[in-house]
């Protein structure tokens, strides 16, 4: 080996160690930098939890300080002690977790008569904190037993002389530091650590490090100590790097703040486990790197005196190779940017076929597809010199559509291979796959003998998978098209079927909000969308279901509800109430479909379908009494006869017998009249003259008529006779009277 190849030895094992320490080096700051952004994404939500727990107390034990009952029933001395410890019980099961202690202005102190198993503590606390009229207050000397007040001192009486203070005491043991200690990715030595300053400048961890117990003292650092996490947290500088801790250990920390109480966070792990992996993956890639350096060493001393002649040789004998790859690779870059321009089929294949000609130098190229009657393979685009007027295949190109491409290196002795025309001396067949089967090819010519080479073939095979690609989308987008036309033409069918039958429609979430609704719904219930259903308890006096969805996540697998309101115009209105459950692939009900119906119109005919059953029964009654009647008038218009026969020469005896059997025989046709309203008369027919029937009824009718109304008769003396019921005559006349007189009231 010649000293030229050892500088290139040489030099290539520089460039791997270097890029090797290049590689190692920035991975390292990759992996700080990915742990100074995961531990302040964990302060932040530490950051947030304990100012979301301090506003939650914080505010609970203001608003029991300053409540009317607290504040009467400590200014009515012993007399109002009994509201205020039920005050202190009721907050107390409604917010557990910590215990209540009042402190009246004579010094007694109270607290509610719950168990447990935290007392109020003596006087004495620590004060760590203040935040706006409340203050903090630590009692304990253990993490374990650690108690946190919350005091508000209200004044009161008249001036606010007399002053009493509310404690809230909780276990932060119980309710922040395990949240504190929550870890999404579980470490062996991860943990964060809340630290106040006291009023002597020591620095206090209130909660418990894994290297200590429970019981241990509350963890202090003295107020002169510098360079460590929880005096930077305490301070208010936001920081990442290595920091001792209180093991002596180095750790990569973040510091923070909470910021309305100026207690600090830290947030820690052993900087050996934070780097375990990183110097585990540097270790590898160095032995890595090392081994590859030996072996390429070894290869170029081994292959150095062989591949001399060769790389000279290879490159001459290669040019040509190389000129051809650089055509075909600008015709698939050509083919590429048609496929992202074209987005129509035939434009497409055109397109594709006209750059392979023009910038790869193919006499012919030609795209077809399988079908026909015979499944052939069908010309659908072409372009070249030795295209002439079109593509006509006579052979039969299926047996050469396969998974893999098919190439023919020497036309001339064509055996398998595909036909081609005057000058063409080898052929490529690519497949086109759709929808994972195939579909057709598309075929290169070329005037050179064995010109697909290995190369030719994986390049083109690439072009081929690019076209499947381009018109499985082409075929996607027009199946989305063609889906999406069907959608709207069904939505526009059943908004009109839903229009035409007037009935509203409502897509109702589990959060009884509207999120959809058809133009019926809008017309009948106004705009909803985005509204809230009115739930159950919030419907009017008098007002049914006002959101029949409520009982359907309730359970329930069809409501049925019918509403009455007023319209526009100050009328009633009916609507019927319908909603079933859209339950999910998991049968769970995900949201509710409510329909709407207009029912005014079916609750006006049933009103009025009342009203004639009434008339009806009504008719049954007057004819059941008209019948009735009647036998009764035909015994007295019998015996009035007979009287009338009896009377002889006697004329007073027979006018006053006439009398009777007139009247009675006027009842008679008063009850035909009742038996005619009531359809229950027995029809009598006989010849009668229209004009005697017309006179006999003019009387009646001037009395129905009334004193306002003339009424004229106009008789035909040339009439002839008719045969008919002469009551039901009469009733017809007395319906024509009475609706010309309902018709024109003036």
């Amino acid at each position: 080996m010649n000293r030229g190849v050892l500088l290139v030895v040489a030099g290539i094992c520089l460039s791997v160690f270097a890029g090797v320490g290049f590689h190692i080096h920035n991975a390292y700051r990759n992996e700080l930098h990915y742990w100074r952004n995961r531990q302040a994404s964990i302060m932040a939500d530490r950051a947030r939890s304990v100012e979301r727990w301090l506003s939650h107390e914080a505010s609970l034990a203001r608003a029991v300080a300053y409540t009317p009952i607290l504040r009467s029933g400590i200014l009515s001395g012993a007399a109002g002690r009994e509201p205020v410890r039920e005050l202190l019980d009721r907050i107390e099961r409604h917010f557990p977790g910590g215990i209540l202690c009042l402190n009246l202005p004579g010094g007694e102190r109270m607290s509610s008569r719950r168990s447990n198993k935290h007392v109020c503590p003596a006087a004495g606390a620590q004060v760590i904190g203040v935040l706006d009229d409340v203050t903090l207050r630590l009692q304990g000397t253990t993490p374990s037993d650690t108690l946190v007040g919350f005091s508000v001192e209200p004044r009161l009486g008249p001036g606010g002389r007399q002053r009493a203070r509310l404690t809230r005491w909780v276990s932060i043991n119980e309710t922040l530091l395990p949240e504190l200690a929550a870890e999404d990715v579980p470490s062996r030595t991860g943990e964060t650590m809340l630290v106040f300053r006291e009023e002597g400048g020591d620095l206090v961890y209130l909660n418990t490090a894994r290297g200590r117990l429970p019981t241990a003292p509350h963890l202090r650092w003295p107020k002169h100590a510098q360079f460590i996490a929880a005096s930077e947290a305490v301070d208010g500088r936001r920081t990442f790097g290595t920091f001792q801790d209180y093991r002596g250990h180095e750790t990569l920390a973040t510091t923070g703040r909470v910021d309305s109480i100026g207690w600090g966070l830290v947030r820690k792990i052993d900087r050996e486990e934070a780097l375990a992996g990183f110097r585990r993956e540097a270790g590898l890639e160095l032995a890595a790197s090392a081994f590859l350096v030996s072996a390429l060493c070894g290869l170029l001393w081994a292959f150095w005196q062989r591949r001399r002649f060769a790389w000279l040789t290879e490159r001459l004998a290669d040019a040509a190779r190389i000129s051809r790859l650089n055509r075909v690779l600008a015709v698939l870059s050509g083919v590429n940017e048609v496929i992202v321009r074209e987005r129509k089929r035939p434009e497409l294949l055109d397109a594709i076929c006209r750059t392979a000609v023009e910038q790869g130098g193919f006499p012919l190229v030609w795209v077809g597809f399988l079908g026909g009657a015979d499944g052939r393979l069908i010309p659908e685009a072409w372009a070249g010199p030795a295209a002439g007027h079109g593509i006509r295949p006579k052979t039969d190109f299926r047996p050469f559509v396969t998974d893999e491409p098919c190439v023919c290196r020497d036309l001339s002795s064509w055996g398998p291979c595909p036909p081609g025309g005057a000058g063409m001396r080898s052929c490529g067949v690519f497949p086109l796959a759709m929808g994972g089967r195939k579909a057709g090819a598309v075929i290169f010519y070329s005037s050179i003998p064995d010109f697909f080479d290995k190369e030719e073939v994986r390049l083109l095979e690439q072009l081929s998978r690019d076209l499947s690609y381009a018109l499985e989308n082409i075929e996607t987008e027009a199946q989305a098209a063609r889906t999406a036309a069907e959608l709207e033409v069904q939505r526009e069918r059943l908004d009109t079927v839903t229009m035409n039958l007037g009935i509203g429609l409502a897509i109702i979430s589990r959060d009884l909000r509207v999120v959809w609704a058809n133009d019926v719904m809008r017309r009948l219930e106004g705009d909803l969308m985005d509204r809230l259903c009115q739930p159950g308890d919030d419907r009017g006096p008098g007002e049914e279901l006002a959101c029949a969805a409520e009982k359907v996540f309730a359970g329930a697998e069809r409501v049925e509800v019918e509403r009455m309101g007023l319209g526009p115009d100050g009328t009633p209105r009916w609507t019927q109430v319908i909603a079933s459950p859209l339950k999910g692939p998991g049968g769970e009900v995900s949201a509710v479909l409510q329909a709407v119906v207009p029912i005014t119109e079916r609750k006006l005919l049933e009103e009025q379908l009342r009203q004639s059953q009434k008339l009806e029964a009504v008719g049954r009654i007057a004819g059941g009494m008209a019948h009735d009647f009647n036998n009764i008038l035909t015994a007295i218009m019998g015996y009035a006869e007979l009287i009338e026969a009896g009377a002889g020469t006697e004329p007073k005896r027979r006018e006053y017998a006439g009398q009777i059997v007139r009247s009675a025989s006027v009842a008679a046709a008063l009850t035909g009249q009742l038996l005619a309203f009531s359809r229950r008369q027995v029809m009598s027919l006989r010849v009668i003259d229209l004009n005697d029937a017309v006179l006999e009824a003019g009387d009646m009718l001037r009395r129905l008529l009334g004193e306002k109304v003339r009424l004229v008769t106009k008789l035909e003396t040339s009439l002839g006779l008719v045969k008919a019921d002469p009551v039901q005559l009469e009733q017809i006349l007395v319906n024509l009277a009475v609706n010309a007189r309902d018709a024109m009231p003036q």
